[in-house]
């Protein structure tokens, strides 16, 4: 989704009354439209607080560990000795670790017990073989300048849920009430898609499940 489309379904969101009709597909058009709704006192205040609550937004949805993963294995031969751990270096974009896995000839394991000694190592088990390290992306934060053309790097499914924390953050004060019920909703709908994920997780694992005893 592109940035402009998020603040539009917030203000359709705060003002269920109004229309607000752009050509998204036309980024001439979707700028006009935000441009316009800039000069109007109902709307202005709104927009220009969005682009720091939608940061806070990303950092939200990074903890809730719903963002897309990637994978990184890295050789236990490249880690250093650290009495009876190893030591491995890990990259900045890796600061939202969800797992890390291990593997060799001999064995799998999904989930190994690991340390975060600091922001950029960790410690593991001195174990001969490849750790998969399984992190998040933290997103790339926006600005005030950013444009509204500016594609979020999201799927839309998770953007989707960005208009919901915006409009209780904006009503915090004017609305309590409100806000608490929409915050609530972007809660409720986190919840079911980590829900969904893991149900999926479990019926991959059972359904080849294999006993070779």
């Amino acid at each position: 989704m592109k940035l402009g489309e998020i603040k539009i379904a917030v203000l359709a969101m705060i003002f269920p009354e109004e229309i607000f009709e752009a050509d998204y597909d036309n980024e001439d058009s979707l700028r006009e439209l935000i441009f316009n709704l800039r000069q109007n006192p109902n709307y202005s205040d709104m927009l220009a607080n969005m682009p720091l609550i939608i940061n806070r937004c990303f950092s939200s949805l990074l903890q809730k560990s719903i963002l897309p993963t990637k994978e990184h294995e890295i050789d236990s031969k490249n880690a250093t000795k650290m009495g009876d751990r190893l030591k491995i270096n890990v990259e900045s974009k890796m600061s939202k670790i969800e797992r890390i896995a291990f593997y060799n000839d001999k064995r799998y394991e999904p989930r190994v017990s690991y340390v975060r000694q600091s922001t950029d190592t960790i410690l593991l088990p001195d174990w001969h073989g490849t750790f998969v390290i399984v992190y998040a992306n933290p997103v790339n934060r926006i600005s005030p300048l950013t444009g509204d053309n500016y594609e979020i790097d999201l799927p839309d499914d998770i953007c989707e849920l960005i208009p919901y924390f915006v409009k209780s953050e904006l009503l915090r004060s004017e609305d309590p009430d409100e806000a608490s019920v929409t915050r609530n909703i972007y809660e409720q709908l986190i919840e079911e898609i980590v829900s969904d994920r893991t149900d999926c997780q479990l019926s991959v694992e059972n359904t080849y499940q294999i006993d070779l005893t």
